[in-house]
């Protein structure tokens, strides 16, 4: 019964409390970021190159140990372009740098020393960060002056 009536209570002190009073105005911003991830980046930490050939290397990927600072370089097979005067060598670990991710760019096919065909994906380096299209929009809709 005294559960019933405190319901009761509350109920209609409920209804006597003007809600009106609590709203507060908050201003929202609606400016969308700048920029934003790149969608093209793929999850890859690093690589480590164990063939070296003349414009390209076969690499594997790597990943974070959880329970240490070190990685795990036995994931799948990559390719990866040297750039001029990069020195590629075997067992050399690859990161990308701040603001640069790893990305697919197609694959490559070879043939194996015991005469098989394999085929591996090309990775590249490109920026972590894009434009932002929803914030070209937004320049536009609000004349807001372009940055270079």
């Amino acid at each position: 019964m005294r559960k019933i009536n405190l319901v009761l209570c509350l109920l209609l002190l409920s209804g006597c409390v003007k809600h009106d009073d609590f709203i507060v105005s908050i201003p929202i911003d609606d400016t969308p970021p700048k920029m934003i991830n790149n969608t093209k980046c793929e999850n890859i930490v690093a690589i480590k190159i164990f063939q070296v050939l003349d414009n390209y290397s076969l690499a594997h990927v790597c990943e974070e140990v959880s329970y240490s600072d070190d990685l795990s370089c036995y994931g799948h097979t990559v390719y990866i372009s040297k750039n001029k005067n990069e020195l590629h060598f075997d067992d050399k670990i690859i990161k990308p740098q701040e603001g640069k991710c790893f990305s697919y760019n197609g694959v490559y096919k070879y043939e194996a020393m015991n005469g098989m065909s394999h085929t591996v994906p090309k990775i590249k380096f490109i920026d972590s960060k894009i434009k932002n299209p929803a914030y070209t929009e937004y320049q536009k809709n609000h004349n807001i002056a372009k940055e270079e």
